[in-house]
């Protein structure tokens, strides 16, 4: 159910494999792994049910979320985003 809600994609890709951190799939594969993700994660040892996991890439589960709710990465990147923008600007 999950993998057909988000189009057999990370879930952080935008649904285009080519939005995603693992960038396009190895030559010689034709998909790209995908990892459990949480919308509560797991180390805040909160009840959680179906509805709070979702699929990531592995660079994505493990470079991007981590530990962080989805709002506490929202906030990050939205910061980074910024910043990035005032270097562009120069």
């Amino acid at each position: 159910r999950i993998l057909d809600q988000q189009g057999w994609h990370c879930a952080f890709s935008g649904g285009s494999h080519l939005h995603c951190w693992n960038g396009k799939p190895d030559a010689e594969k034709a998909y790209i792994a995908l990892r459990w993700g949480h919308r509560t994660p797991q180390g805040r040892k909160q009840a959680t049910g179906f509805d709070d996991y979702f699929l990531l890439c592995e660079r994505c589960n493990n470079q991007l979320q981590t530990s962080r709710t989805l709002e506490e990465l929202r906030d990050e990147l939205v910061h980074k985003l910024a910043a990035i923008e005032k270097l562009i600007a120069g």
